[in-house]
């Protein structure tokens, strides 16, 4: 391993070359990953003959920190060359000094999903014991309360799971009721329909001729 360090420009590298390839750190505010900042204020990759990619974690005057990306460019057979501007278009995570994570997607991995809930032993509560919840504890069955939350959070897989569940017992009761519906429709229906015996009708006398 070869390793370089610049006391005027304050960098470090460390890596298989010492042209900028590895590891690199730039004074307070850069670590650049296969990235290396020259003296021109470009920024450029490394080409191992097959890759040019590279990744770079730098911090704002602000405080935020930013996880940048450069991808591989098959069509630059060599060092890839970007400005700032580049370097933080490519930006893929930022984390704000405020605690805020902006991120373009999150997968987020759980080993408990919720359509048992469909499965026909599944005990599904009556409406009117989780309206009794609800006005004794003033939140849903198996939802964290709003205390809950406030101190410790909530586990984003989790609580996925939970909102899912939830979603699926209310359609379960959804499919409950309009049974009940289209049954009274029906009975409804059949109360008011006229009684067709012909029977009966033949019985009727006729009535007079004029």
């Amino acid at each position: 391993m070869l390793g370089r360090f610049n006391s005027g420009s304050r960098s470090l590298n460390i890596g298989s070359t010492i042209s900028g390839a590895g590891l690199g750190v730039w004074g307070t505010t850069y670590i650049g990953f296969n990235l290396r900042r020259d003296a021109d204020n470009q920024w450029k990759t490394e080409w191992d003959g097959a890759s040019n990619g590279a990744a770079m974690i730098f911090g704002t005057s602000g405080g935020d920190l930013i996880f940048t990306c450069v991808s591989h460019n098959a069509g630059i057979q060599g060092i890839q060359q970007l400005n700032n501007l580049q370097i933080k278009d490519n930006a893929k995570m930022i984390l704000r000094s405020d605690g805020l994570l902006k991120v373009n997607e999150v997968v987020v991995k759980t080993n408990i999903w919720s359509d048992y809930v469909f499965k026909d032993d599944y005990p599904l509560a009556e409406l009117a014991e989780v309206e009794e919840f609800i006005n004794k504890n003033r939140h849903l069955p198996d939802v964290p309360s709003e205390a809950e939350v406030l101190e410790v959070g909530i586990n984003l897989g989790e609580m996925d799971a939970i909102l899912l569940r939830k979603i699926e017992e209310l359609t379960l009761h959804i499919i409950k009721q309009q049974k009940e519906i289209d049954a009274l429709k029906q009975a409804f229906k059949e109360s008011n329909e006229p009684v067709q015996d012909e029977a009966a009708l033949q019985q009727l006398p006729e009535e007079p001729k004029k």
